[in-house]
């Protein structure tokens, strides 16, 4: 009875600590946790405090593994958290049930034999969650095989036993108890436990021999040979429905459609067209849609940024584009606007932000505008084809469009405000050229490209490119008259401060010594204090990596997850806490200041 109270203790605090514990591990995984420690541990009857500790060192291991599994993704070490507590959880439940006592069932018995596949089942069964975990992660031909065969095993097994319990309580029905001595040609079958002895005649012993009858002598308890295989049975039907449970949670894992190698991403094909149109909604592949930015914002109010941007539905390309708010911390959908019919990379596509209120120009020549906290509608009008966009960053919520015609200095423009209402004006002082905006100083502290730098690098080195935020200003560049290729990564990395003009340091921008390849792609982002970098390697291997802009040291640097040969990099935005990479048809995020995979948004 102590044991069992201290199982239920542990129980009941691992599901405790899945419902209400800290946010960063999601709560199946404490409260599979807490049971598995609580069953495994309490259902081998080590002794009663074991099941306690189980449990609270499972609350411990949570409390240590939510910074760097958060949030889970597809990786072995993250299910290994959650299929290995349920291997034992349900391991645990079966020994709790079924194997604690020792069995006295005679040997060579209709018992024995049943008991004697209790060994096989659970090596099976375990054998298939571990076929489970390794589809989830990495060998999806190693665990599919082995789900495969595992699950056929165990209803083989699971079958056999039913099939003895059948067979036994059909007897219980038919058969008599007999006191005198059982008739020379009856067949003897021992059950395993009891002396009684029952006797069913009128078994036919030959399908083909016409009038021949036999007798059939059964030796032990018939019912007790039920309730023992009874409770067999029930204890190995739970792990089977467990396994069917698993084979319908596996994921398809399809994979968003690629976008092309090099250049512009292309859309997927669309898959072979189904006769009959389903009634209900259909599963859908969301993908990043190829834009210059996300929209941060703190939508939730958890103090962390959350992710507003365009999503290309690869599904229903009929009507594809919506807008999106992820949850920053969870990776999870705050809202999202209906999908609309629209061109796959169309230069008209633009989603901007001013004040409260989302902007979206289409292909299709309209406006829509959407609140930024729910992603209601409020507005629409038509749009023509326009040559520049500019958001007002303050109140009221408006646009600006420069017409595509020959831009000049005093061309009339199209000023949209939050209702849809249209005016002609000129360009306001708010909206500066995409050139103009760049230099310089500018009111949003944004990165810019400086007037002037140092002499002394202006005289050593060629410049390719020049940032200014704040206290830090770069160059990044080759020495003069070094042979190089104008896409290669720069050789040289110099800092200075832009007030005193005086030269801080000077080293190489590359994280590494290993060769870089041809053509890296390259990309740079200067923010916060840091300068980040993206390039590929020869081996085709991509890094990411960042450098203090003020001293050159470096701060850190990695391959990114999910990331291959052939990966199309798109853009890179930094903010004060993290750093988002635009590659394919997603959007991966990274603590800006230790460069962890933070989550991924398709």
């Amino acid at each position: 009875m102590r044991i069992r109270i201290a199982l239920g203790l542990a129980v009941i605090g691992g599901i405790a600590c899945g419902l209400f514990g800290p946010r960063g591990v999601p709560a199946v995984v404490w409260a599979l946790g807490g049971i598995a420690a609580g069953f495994a541990l309490g259902g081998l009857r080590p002794g009663p405090a074991v099941p306690v500790l189980g449990g609270v060192l499972v609350v411990i291991a949570g409390h240590l593994a939510r910074g760097s599994l958060t949030p889970l993704a597809h990786t072995t070490l993250a299910f290994a958290f959650i299929a290995i507590p349920c291997a034992l959880v349900i391991w645990g439940l079966h020994a709790w049930l079924w194997a604690g006592a020792r069995s006295n069932a005679r040997d060579g018995s209709l018992i024995a034999t049943a008991e004697t596949g209790r060994a096989r089942f659970r090596t099976t069964f375990v054998i298939t969650l571990l076929g489970f975990a390794a589809f989830l992660g990495s060998s999806r031909v190693l665990g599919g095989f082995l789900l495969g065969v595992g699950g056929l095993t165990l209803f083989c097994l699971w079958g056999a036993d039913a099939l003895r319990l059948r067979e036994l309580s059909r007897w219980l029905r038919t058969a008599r108890l007999q006191d005198a001595e059982p008739p020379a040609r009856a067949t003897q079958i021992d059950v395993g436990v009891g002396t009684e002895q029952w006797l069913i005649s009128e078994r036919p012993d030959h399908p083909y021999r016409a009038g021949s009858t036999g007798t059939l002598l059964l030796y032990g308890s018939l019912r007790e040979g039920v309730h023992r295989l009874a409770m067999m049975t029930a204890s190995r039907t739970p792990l089977l429905v467990g396994v069917a449970l698993l084979f319908a949670l596996l994921p398809s894992r399809r994979e968003p459609a690629p976008g092309a190698l090099y250049g512009v991403p292309m859309p997927a094909t669309k898959a072979a067209a189904v006769a009959a149109k389903p009634s209900g909604p259909t599963p859908s592949r969301q993908g990043w849609y190829p834009q210059p930015a996300p929209i941060l914002a703190d939508l939730t109010g958890d103090g962390v940024e959350d992710i507003v941007g365009l999503r290309w539905d690869w599904d229903h390309e009929e009507a594809a584009l919506s807008i999106t708010a992820t949850n920053g911390r969870t990776f999870t959908t705050i809202w999202q606007t209906p999908s609309r019919p629209a061109k796959w990379y169309s230069p008209s596509i633009r989603l901007v932000r001013s004040d409260a209120q989302l902007f979206l120009t289409d292909s299709e020549g309209n406006l829509f505008v959407h609140e930024l906290a729910t992603g209601k509608q409020v507005a629409w009008a038509a749009f023509d084809a326009f040559n520049d966009l500019c958001a007002a960053p303050d109140a009221p919520a408006r646009i600006w469009a420069e017409p595509e015609t020959h831009p000049y200095d005093d061309a009339m423009g199209t000023l949209v405000t939050a209702t849809g209402e249209r005016s002609s004006v000129k360009r306001p002082e708010w909206c500066k050229r995409s050139w103009e905006a760049k230099m310089c100083p500018n009111s949003a502290g944004d990165p810019c490209y400086p007037k002037e730098y140092p002499d002394s690098i202006e005289k050593r080195v060629t410049a390719i490119t020049m940032l200014e935020q704040g206290g830090a200003a770069i160059v990044l560049g080759w020495k003069k008259k070094e042979p190089h290729r104008p896409d290669a990564v720069p050789s040289l990395f110099v800092g200075y401060d832009p007030k005193a003009q005086k030269e801080r340091f000077e080293t190489k921008l590359a994280f590494t010594d290993d060769e870089i390849h041809g053509e890296p792609d390259l990309a740079t982002e200067l923010s916060g204090g840091r300068l980040f970098a993206y390039y590929q390697l020869k081996n085709g291997q991509w890094l990411l990596g960042a450098r203090d802009a003020t001293t050159g040291d470096l701060l850190w640097h990695k391959n990114p997850p999910r990331t291959e040969h052939g990966t199309n990099f798109g853009s890179m935005k930094a903010s004060a806490s993290r750093l988002y990479v635009r590659l394919n048809t997603r959007l991966e995020v990274f603590d800006a200041k230790t460069g962890e995979s933070l989550g991924v948004v398709w």
